[in-house]
């Protein structure tokens, strides 16, 4: 399925890639149909969602998917697939400036002995590093659309001089 999964967003190739993977398999010797593999993607895919969910802060708990690094390698990225995340946008005045640097302190360093200083597990550094790169793509995008207000802003007044002089021309051809 790795080798045919570009083809899932393709417009006129979406239709033939289980028949394409039947016939991968039917050439390695297994006696297998498109249906057959549309049915097994499609629970393969259920499976993944419900372990990925679970694996979140606001899953029911832990889960065992057999073939899951498999398909998070394959699939991890899609948004189908992951949680979408979302900043309220009547926060915008609580967003810093900048963001401050990740600390050096989070991060968990191998030693032999116990330290006493508590160290952020990887999902609590997952979900930092995510709100931060969410934070920091909400301010581009808000300073993207102050951009493009002063653009309009002085594209407005050019259009009004345009009038302006358009009408003291006309006054004058009357007059």
């Amino acid at each position: 399925m790795e080798v045919h999964i570009e083809d899932e967003n393709h417009p006129k190739k979406r239709k033939f890639i289980f028949e394409n993977v039947a016939n991968d398999l039917i050439s390695n010797g297994f006696q297998v149909n498109a249906t057959v593999c549309h049915n097994k993607w499609k629970n393969l895919m259920r499976s993944y969602k419900t372990a990925k969910d679970n694996m979140l802060k606001t899953g029911r708990g832990p889960t065992r998917f057999l073939f899951f690094s498999e398909m998070d390698g394959v699939l991890g990225e899609k948004p189908s697939s992951s949680a979408t995340h979302t900043l309220e946008s009547n926060n915008l005045q609580n967003l810093p400036d900048t963001l401050p640097p990740p600390e050096m302190s989070a991060m968990s360093s191998p030693s032999s002995s116990r330290s006493s200083t508590p160290t952020l597990t990887r999902s609590k550094e997952k979900k930092g590093s995510i709100l931060q790169i969410k934070k920091e793509e909400f301010r581009r995008k808000h300073e993207r659309h102050k951009e493009k207000m002063r653009l309009l802003e002085i594209r407005n007044k050019v259009e009004e001089q345009k009038v302006n002089l358009l009408q003291e021309i006309l006054n004058k051809l009357n007059s």
